[in-house]
C-alpha cells in the first residue's frame, strides 16, 4: 500500500523508516512517498537573534525546563548555536521519539522526558508538573504558526513561559537561503499538489500538521482532498480538527505519531 506524507523527503526520520518496515493491510510493507505542503524556514534576522539569546540563556541555566514540541524545534535550536548542553538541573521535555532523536543529533546526552500516553503538546501539558518555585522560567521554541494553547496552559500551571519563534512554516517551496532542512535527496518519491488527484488506487494520504491542511486546501489539490477520493489520515488531534473545520473527510486519526500509530489508523481507514 502506498502512503503519502505531507512533508519533504529531507524530513524523513523514524516515522518513514518504521512505516517501510511495517506491513500494511495487504501484508506488504508500506511504500512511502511525499506530498510536500510546507517548507520550514529560520526566522528573520530579528527573530533569529532572539532565538540565539534564548539559547545562550539556556546554556547559562536561566531556564528550569526546555520543552521541544517537534524535531524542527530541535533543529532550529541547533541552527541558532545550541550544542545540546543544558545546565545541571534543567529538565528537558519532548513530544516523541523523533524529537528526541534530533535532540541527540544536536549533541544532547542527558535524559529527556516524553509523555507516555499522549505524545503531543497536550500530553506535555497534562504530564509536566508545575514549577517548584514561583517565577521559574520555561523555554518553549515553536513554529510561528503554533497554537498558543500550550504556552497558555503552562502559564496557568505557574511557569514563566518564554515562547520564542524557532522557525516559520510557509508554503512549499520556501526561500532556500533560510531553509532549516537540507535539500531533498535526488530521485525521491515526490508528488506535487497538481498530481495528487491522479494517484494509484489504494493510495492513502497522511496529513502531518494543521499547516499542511491549510496549504494543500489553498492549491490545486483542494477538490481531490475535499472529495474524499483518497483516504486522508490525521496525524494527531490538532490536524484532525483542522481537517474537520475545513470540511475535509477524516478517514482516521493516528493516536500516536509513530509507525505503529499510523499503521493502525490506515487499517481502520481501509477496513471493509
Amino acid at each position: 500500500m502506498r502512503l503519502l506524507l505531507t512533508r519533504r523527503p529531507a524530513q524523513a526520520g523514524d516515522l518513514e523508516a518504521g512505516l517501510r518496515a511495517t506491513d500494511g493491510p495487504d501484508g506488504v510493507p508500506f511504500e512511502v512517498g511525499f506530498l510536500p505542503a510546507t517548507d520550514t524556514l529560520l526566522p528573520d534576522d530579528d527573530g533569529l537573534a532572539h532565538l540565539r539569546e534564548a539559547v545562550a540563556a539556556l546554556g547559562a541555566g536561566e531556564y528550569a525546563v526546555l520543552v521541544v514540541t517537534s524535531p524542527n524545534g530541535a533543529r532550529a535550536l541547533a541552527a541558532a548555536g545550541w550544542d545540546g548542553n543544558v545546565a545541571a538541573g534543567v529538565r528537558v521535555a519532548a513530544t516523541g521519539p523523533g524529537t528526541v532523536r534530533v535532540l541527540r543529533e544536536a549533541g544532547m546526552v542527558g535524559g529527556v522526558w516524553v509523555p507516555e500516553a499522549d505524545r503531543s503538546a497536550a500530553g506535555i501539558l497534562a504530564g509536566l508538573p508545575g514549577p517548584a518555585r514561583a517565577g521559574e522560567r520555561l523555554l518553549l521554541p515553536q513554529s510561528a504558526r503554533a497554537s498558543d494553547d500550550l504556552a497558555a496552559g503552562l502559564r496557568e500551571r505557574g511557569w514563566a513561559v518564554d515562547r520564542v519563534e524557532a522557525y516559520r512554516t510557509v508554503a512549499y517551496p520556501g526561500d532556500p537561503a533560510r531553509r532549516l532542512l537540507p535539500a531533498d535527496p535526488p530521485g525521491a518519491d515526490v508528488v506535487t499538489p497538481a498530481e495528487f488527484g491522479r494517484q494509484p488506487e489504494g493510495t492513502v494520504l497522511v496529513l502531518t500538521s494543521p499547516s499542511a491542511v491549510e496549504e494543500l486546501l489553498d492549491g490545486p489539490a483542494e477538490d481531490a482532498l475535499l472529495s474524499g477520493a483518497v483516504p486522508c489520515i490525521a496525524l494527531g488531534a490538532p490536524t484532525r480538527r483542522a481537517m474537520e473545520t475545513a470540511g475535509m473527510p477524516v478517514a482516521a486519526q493516528a493516536t500516536t505519531p509513530d509507525a505503529a500509530g499510523v499503521a493502525e489508523a490506515v487499517r481502520r481507514a481501509t477496513a471493509g
